[in-house]
């Protein structure tokens, strides 16, 4: 396999599920032509995810601090 043949399903399938779980309306997996791209926006999105994650910790963090 190489990363200018087709995304696989698997791929395919967490893109939609992390472009929902980031609240991303458009559909971002049906331009994907090639593995190499579907890895690329996995890791962009996988980043964002870990961001959000992160920055609902700090907030939860602050306000248990508070009280």
């Amino acid at each position: 396999m190489s990363w200018e043949d087709a995304p696989t399903g698997a791929q395919i399938h967490r893109i939609a599920v992390f472009a929902i779980a980031l609240g991303i309306k458009s559909p971002i997996e049906e331009g994907i032509q090639t593995r190499g791209q579907a890895r690329d926006i996995l890791n962009d999105l996988y980043q964002q995810i870990k961001q959000k994650n992160r920055t609902k910790q700090d907030k939860t963090v602050n306000a248990s601090q508070r009280i």
